[in-house]
């Protein structure tokens, strides 16, 4: 199983590009971050293909969400092999066979005040704490 991760930087439109990257690269299982849609939004592939998508809608009126994180799977039957654990808009955690897989989307905040950048960096540590605890005695992959 081969699993990669994708900047996507807004998906819509962006459909084709995806398809054929985890098809050149064999890639079973894509994590897609920022993708900005909203949940009834489509890039042009079944939505079948995905088995996990997080999104929230943005309280600022210029943009519609914030973030927003799927796993694409190339090949549709993969999706009936991933069993989803939790999810926010800013992490997806997911069982794949004897493997559990944390996604996690992490802007660095380096735009933030230094006291801001502790306290976010901090919550980064706590979120992959709590998912190691929880997972203590089982295969983890982040």
């Amino acid at each position: 199983m081969i699993v990669g991760f994708l900047n996507v930087n807004h998906a819509s439109g962006k459909g084709h590009q995806i398809t054929s990257l985890a098809q050149e690269k064999e890639i079973d299982i894509l994590f897609l971050s920022e993708t900005y849609l909203l949940p009834e939004e489509s890039i042009g592939i079944p939505m079948g293909h995905f088995p996990m998508v997080s999104c929230q809608r943005s309280d600022n009126p210029r943009r519609r969400t914030t973030h927003g994180l799927m796993i694409y799977c190339r090949d549709i039957r993969m999706c009936n092999h991933i069993e989803p654990l939790d999810q926010s808009p800013l992490h997806l955690l997911c069982k794949v066979g004897e493997y559990i897989l944390a996604y996690i989307y992490w802007n660095p905040g380096a735009n933030l005040p230094l006291d801001q950048r502790n306290a976010h960096s901090a919550a980064l540590v706590e979120l992959i704490r709590n998912i190691h605890d929880s997972h203590r005695d089982e295969k983890l992959i982040v």
